[in-house]
């Protein structure tokens, strides 16, 4: 039967998930604050299915290597029954060698580089359009400027400098 690792659900939605993961015959393996510091692989091969469900701030999911579409469908399963994790992530060769504690934080960087560079699109989008109406040499500059971070990878630090640049130049709050 295929696992998943679940930590921080609350323990309504922890249920919810518990039921939507039997609908697809998934076990579940809530992982307490014991484990964190265990490999990710090695939880998987436990039985954690009667641990209790930890409320925390952080929440991970964590997937073996499932379908697509049947990792699709249960994701939005969870999603119509109002289980929504953010953070969540396929077991790799690489990560199943880290311990959860530290899954958990790399994803959760992750997360917030990647909602970061989301938000530059957004705005390097506004930009493009102003400069269909208006030259102005310095706010394409700046497009070009962050456009260069698709091509130089994730860097955090360019990236918000980048967003604050382009929101001073553009006026957005």
């Amino acid at each position: 039967m295929k696992k998943i690792l679940l930590y921080g659900l609350d323990i309504e939605k922890t249920k919810i998930t518990e039921e939507v993961a039997r609908y697809f015959g998934i076990e579940l393996n809530k992982i307490n604050k014991e484990n964190l510091e265990e490999k990710v692989g090695e939880l998987f091969k436990e039985d954690l299915s009667k641990n209790e469900s930890l409320e925390a701030e952080e929440k991970l999911m964590v997937f073996p290597d499932m379908d697509r579409e049947e990792l699709r469908d249960f994701l939005l399963t969870l999603k119509d029954r109002g289980v929504i994790v953010d953070h969540k992530c396929v077991l790799t060769k690489t990560n199943a060698e880290w311990t959860f504690g530290f899954l958990m934080g790399h994803i959760a960087d992750e997360h917030r580089v990647v909602t970061k560079f989301r938000e530059l699109g957004g705005l390097v989008k506004l930009a493009l359009e102003k400069l269909e109406k208006e030259i102005d040499q310095d706010l394409k500059d700046l497009v070009d400027r962050a456009m260069e971070n698709r091509n130089r990878g994730l860097d955090e630090e360019k990236i918000d400098k980048d967003i604050r640049d382009l929101k001073e130049k553009l006026n957005v709050k």
